[in-house]
């Protein structure tokens, strides 16, 4: 009977000597990796410090006003009073797109039509039939298409 609890006790120190090794080891791994964390956020940060005062040096007010002097075609302002508009009359209108009236109807119709009148010395442009519906065009595409 002596002999069976001593061969227990020592399988049960055994074991918890294997469970204490285990856990330190997973103890020293994780220390490690929390290291290793550690150092790659202190790397991380300054980092953003060297880039927040190379950001702080490139945008001194000085500098960009060099740079927009140097590179910007812009004129001083007149301070004898001449670019202050004084009516609405002065500003002037936006210039609007022509948009012709005709328009071809295929690409291929209007290539063919556009060799015809460069012999005849006529604009080449096919007007637009307003009662040709979508389907028409398509099919008249499509058969052009094909020539």
């Amino acid at each position: 009977m002596f002999r069976l609890s001593g061969i227990v006790s020592v399988l049960l120190a055994v074991f918890c000597g294997a469970m204490l090794f285990w856990t330190s080891q997973s103890v020293q791994r994780a220390e490690q990796r929390l290291s290793e964390v550690s150092r790659e956020a202190q790397n991380e940060e300054e980092t953003l410090r060297v880039l927040t005062a190379e950001w702080d040096y490139l945008n001194r007010p000085e500098r960009l006003e060099a740079l927009t002097n140097g590179n910007l075609d812009l004129d001083a302002p007149m301070v004898d009073g001449k670019s202050i508009i004084e009516s609405a009359d002065q500003i002037p209108q936006p210039v609007v797109p022509v948009i012709p009236k005709v328009k071809p109807a295929n690409l291929l119709q209007y290539v063919s039509t556009q060799k015809k009148s460069a012999e005849k010395n006529e604009p080449a442009v096919i007007e637009k039939n307003d009662s040709q519906d979508f389907d028409k065009l398509l099919n008249n595409m499509a058969t052009g298409a094909g020539q």
